[in-house]
């Protein structure tokens, strides 16, 4: 297991999977930004964040342009290889 550590944010990266959460107790309206290692594809969980249309970026590169998150859920589930990766609204 790895931990996963950043501006604002705390994880774990185990076994293809990785999930991210806000430090404080408010849903984020961003940037969300962490990065990701080992190989293959992994499944990732960000919680925490703030209703809306979100862009996702991977080492620079935008992967989604609008990926929606309801004020249900409060959650964004992806799926790509290890990389820098960056949420916005």
């Amino acid at each position: 297991m790895a931990a996963l550590q950043g501006e604002g944010i705390s994880g774990a990266q185990l076994a293809g999977r990785a999930v991210v959460f806000q430090t404080s107790s408010e849903a984020t309206t961003g940037p969300v930004r962490f990065r990701l290692n080992g190989s293959g594809s992994l499944k990732i969980l960000v919680a925490d964040l703030a209703p809306g249309r979100w862009r996702v970026l991977r080492d620079g590169a935008v992967v989604e342009s609008a990926r929606e998150v309801s004020s249900e859920a409060g959650v964004l589930w992806l799926e790509g290889p290890p990389g820098s990766y960056e949420l916005r609204r």
